[in-house]
């Protein structure tokens, strides 16, 4: 929070943060992301625990990669990888490919023992 504040500071924008009348859905939105990241979170320590001494592991690496997933097609969805190129779209979806598969072999590690 140090940074941010002092580069606000620095360019004496603190009024831009309250003053704008557009701000309050930037606001609101901010505002439910921490909520949801808080929640996915606890959730994330009562399904771990229940689990029981595996939760730290497979349950940190569910949680991890529907996190990534949900963002890379949240993304695709919204066209954010639109412009991106050939490259790193075609590295978005092997990224992809490789997270679903490395769940299942662990998930497969998992129920075969």
């Amino acid at each position: 929070m140090g940074y941010p504040a002092y580069l606000i500071s620095r360019d004496k924008s603190w009024s831009n943060l309250f003053a704008n009348r557009g701000n309050a859905g930037s606001w609101l939105r901010a505002s439910s992301m921490g909520v949801l990241w808080f929640g996915a979170i606890l959730l994330y320590g009562i399904g771990a625990s229940s689990m029981g001494s595996a939760g730290a592991v497979y349950g940190w690496a569910l949680i991890i990669t529907v996190s990534i997933l949900t963002s890379n097609a949240w993304g695709a969805l919204t066209g954010d990888w639109g412009d991106s190129g050939a490259r790193p779209k075609a590295l978005m979806w092997l990224s992809t490919v490789l997270l679903i598969g490395s769940f299942a072999i662990l998930a497969g590690q998992r129920f075969s023992s």
